[in-house]
Parts: C-alpha cells; structure tokens; sequence
C-alpha cells in the first residue's frame, strides 16, 4: 500500500509592519520586517489625505500567517515632513510690486504676499497636503507679516528700458524714509539725499504737486536728461513746505544762478526775487 504525505505550512510567516516614512518628494518604502513573506504595491510618495495606501504581505510556499491565511494587508500611509515657519525680510520701496514672500513652493496653499506702498503686508500660510509644522505638527494656517520700508530715494515712475531724450517725459518721485513723496517744496539733496545720477553738485531740486522733478538732472540708462519747466514751479520766495532752511543756496532761477538766503522756518528772505517781509512770517 502507498500512503500519500504531505508537510503543512509553517504558521510561523509574519506581517511586518508600517514605517510611516516622512514625505521626501520621491518614492519611499512603506512598510518592513516581514518573515517568510513578501511585499506588494509597498512604496509611495505622497501622504494619503484621504486615508492609507493597502500594502499587501504574501506568505512564501512554506509558510502562513498565524490565522492561516496565506496574504495580509497593511495600511499605511506616508508621513507629513516638518517645516519651518518662515519670517519676511523688510524690502525698500522702489515704485513697484514686489514679492515679498513667494509661497509657490509646494509646502503651502498660498500664493506670494507682494506689496507696492510702504507698510505691513499679511498673508495665511497653511501647509500644504505633504507638510506640517514642524514646531506644533499641526497644518492650521498661520499669519505671515512682511513690509515694505521707505528707502530715502529717488523712483522713476514711468522710465523704461530706453533712452528717453524727452526733457519732460521722465517723471522721478523722491520718497523720504517714510515712503512719503515730497510736494511742493525746494529739496536740498546733500549729505544722503543724493540726486538719481549720485552727483553731489547738482544737490537741489523743485517738487511738484504731483510730486515730479520739475527742476534737476536726472539719469536713466546712462541718458542725463535736465528737467526745466518754469512754469511748473515758483520762484524761492514765501513758499511752504520747503526744505531749504538756515543757509543761503545758489540756485537757477530762469537761466541764472544766484543765492538765496532761507531762515528757520524754510522762508527766502534774500536773493532776486525774494520778499524780505518773508523773513518774518
């Protein structure tokens, strides 16, 4: 007689178990540690937002699992990576927008907080569905506050990439350093108020209403261009808001150079043209 044997399979095959790998950007390893079996579907690369990806245990021919299954499934998922939360570094004013934090980089939701005037400038920022941060492990957005400052100089506001050789077409603003632009008033640029070609000689200039350089140089490109319009502005005479003040400045006015004294409060008081009866104001 013939008897038929056979060798059962070890329940001694084991699962393994999840790594919980943090997201890198590229394929990771989901799960290890198995005995007498294998993996399938076991990497991926983002976090599963939605719930954990199936990774499948399969008992080699020799072996099953503890409950007498020959396959097992693992759910895991792929962790969160840690960030930072960023800080903005002030930007001087110049005119136009800036970015002053670009948050097109994957880890959050948000777009770039620009800015043009100076002030404070806000935007949430909330983690994108790869990353948490990494001080609290949280994803609750959180407010990022940058700023634009005033710089104390000169912006062209309407300058191309060209040589303009209009006397008028070039309209610069001066910003103090509180990135208010100047009106109405003779500024002396010396010491740090530099003109926008950095030539100390040419330290004065008239502001208009609108805040334009109606009297000055100017340089663009390497283009000098001498802005003068006589009757954009007024003479020195009792003028408000001017800048000129304890010091007698030589000046053009129409052509000619000449001096004209200022008191305390800004008034000429001495030079063609001035009233004397300004000095008392």
């Amino acid at each position: 007689a013939t008897l038929s044997c056979n060798i059962a399979r070890s329940k001694t095959a084991t699962t393994g178990s999840c790594i919980t790998p943090t997201y890198t950007g590229g394929s990771v390893t989901l799960a290890s540690g198995a005995s007498y079996a294998s993996y399938t579907n076991n990497s991926a690369i983002d976090v599963n937002t939605s719930g954990s990806y199936s990774v499948t245990v399969t008992a080699d021919s020799n072996h099953l699992f503890s409950n007498g299954s020959a396959t097992a499934t693992l759910n895991c998922n792929v962790g969160r990576a840690g960030i930072t939360f960023p800080t903005c570094s002030s930007k001087s004013y110049n005119g136009y927008i800036q970015t002053l934090f670009d948050a097109h980089t994957g880890a959050y939701t948000n777009s770039a907080i620009t800015g043009k005037d100076t002030g404070s400038y806000t935007g949430t920022l909330t983690p994108s569905s790869n990353y948490k941060w990494s001080d609290t492990g949280g994803t609750t957005g959180r407010t990022l506050t940058c700023s634009i400052t005033g710089a104390n100089r000169w912006v062209c506001v309407n300058c191309t990439n060209g040589c303009d050789a209009s006397l008028y077409s070039q309209k610069w603003k001066y910003y103090n350093s509180s990135g208010v632009a100047l009106t109405n008033a003779w500024v002396y640029t010396g010491g740090s108020w530099l003109n926008p070609d950095n030539d100390s000689s040419k330290g004065w200039f008239y502001l208009d209403g609108n805040g334009y350089m109606y009297i000055g140089w100017t340089s663009h490109n390497g283009c000098y261009v001498y802005q003068y319009d006589q009757s954009a502005y007024t003479q020195p005479g009792c003028l408000s808001g001017v800048t000129l003040n304890n010091g007698t400045y030589n000046l053009e006015w129409n052509g000619s150079w000449d001096n004209y004294s200022f008191n305390a409060n800004g008034y000429c008081y001495a030079g063609p043209g001035c009233d004397a009866s300004c000095y008392y104001k």
